[in-house]
């Protein structure tokens, strides 16, 4: 693991409203000069981190661990009702030579709820919950969750809070999406902070920008010559070739604190796209659009197979695609654009070989 900047917790506000960040400071060990002895159990409040969005796919994009610094673009806000966990890890040793453990001293889940201030703005807000083993809410408390002050901590932060195998590990499939701390970019690396007691015995504790772990396949379908009437089958979309989540016979696939790796794909590993929203682009075209979450994966010498199953003017229509020579990676999606036509009453597929930042045309 590299090494961290420390964040210096410098202000404490309450949850209803945005936490303040740390001030980072790289060399901090004389701020801590003749510190207290003294230890004490203190609440500590999570602030609500935000969440990168999926950049734009292509075959020419530099492979992201390369980079220790994002494209820039905003964080969006988790979704309301999102579970998350927060694993805090205890760091001992000096200020000098710490010690990094790689399992949670605590593993605390909140879920991501909208409220109204005095003033009637909506904001979000974060509140502890149960979770059962897909992630979902089984029960909201307002427990508050202590820790003890005087001890560098490390805190992480995973959506959405499924179960996890001795609170490290998890399985992740074609189809799933995770979003966690990750420490290849700086935006989205985990708190480091020396904990001392806030105002009125509560700290707040901020956690950066969360990130997809997985890529994201996105396909949007719309009408074109001859096409009356357009609609998916029940089989849908069907992906093959991606990664197997099942990786020299591991229970998991991923590690808190670690990425999710890029292997080549597998044509026994597949994923169906079964659900299907009707949007309008900006040029006022109807769409259908389907999406899902795969591994990462690496097609460079292996072909990714996609076939849309579909009705065109009620008649049963099968296309399929071959991907070649590209890779899916982490935190990007790869946007196709079909459009379907009929020439002389037949449905014609006709594949164009344009870069993956292109649209696809059918």
């Amino acid at each position: 693991m590299k090494k961290m900047n420390r964040n210096i917790l410098t202000n404490a506000l309450s949850l209803t409203a945005l936490a303040l960040l740390c001030a980072v400071a790289s060399g901090c060990d004389d701020l801590f000069s003749g510190r207290p002895n003294e230890v004490q159990v203190v609440e500590v409040q999570l602030g609500l981190p935000g969440v990168y969005s999926f950049q734009s796919g292509s075959s020419s994009a530099s492979t992201k661990a390369d980079s220790e610094t994002l494209a820039p673009y905003s964080p969006l806000p988790l979704e309301d009702g999102s579970t998350l966990w927060l694993a805090v890890f205890e760091n001992t040793g000096t200020d000098d030579a710490r010690v990094y453990d790689t399992t949670p001293s605590s593993l605390a889940s909140y879920v991501v709820r909208e409220a109204v201030a005095e003033d009637g703005t909506t904001y979000k807000t974060i509140y502890n919950c149960t979770v059962d083993k897909y992630g979902n809410v089984e029960s909201e408390s307002t427990t508050p969750f202590t820790l003890t002050t005087g001890i560098w901590y490390t805190f992480r932060a995973i959506s959405p809070a499924r179960a996890l195998t001795d609170n490290t590990s998890l399985l992740v499939d074609n189809g799933d999406y995770l979003l966690s701390t990750d420490d290849r970019y700086d935006q989205t690396a985990a708190v480091e902070q020396y904990l001392e007691a806030g105002d009125n015995g509560i700290t707040v504790i901020t956690i950066n920008p969360l990130i997809n772990q997985t890529a994201q396949m996105k396909f949007s379908i719309v009408k074109g010559d001859g096409v009356s009437d357009l609609e998916m089958q029940p089989q849908g979309i069907e992906i093959s070739g991606l990664q197997d989540a099942d990786v020299d016979g591991q229970e998991y696939n991923w590690v808190i604190g670690d990425a999710l790796k890029m292997y080549k794909g597998d044509k026994n590993s597949s994923v169906s796209i079964t659900e299907f929203t009707t949007e309008t682009s900006t040029d006022g075209t109807e769409m259908i659009v389907g999406k899902t979450g795969v591994l990462p994966t690496d097609a460079t010498s292996t072909s990714i197979i996609v076939v849309l199953n579909m009705k065109v003017n009620q008649v049963n229509s099968q296309f399929t695609l071959m991907l070649n020579g590209m890779t899916l990676e982490a935190a990007y999606s790869y946007n196709f654009k079909v459009t379907v036509s009929v020439t002389g009453g037949i449905s014609v597929a006709v594949w164009q070989s344009n870069s993956w930042s292109y649209d696809v045309g059918i």
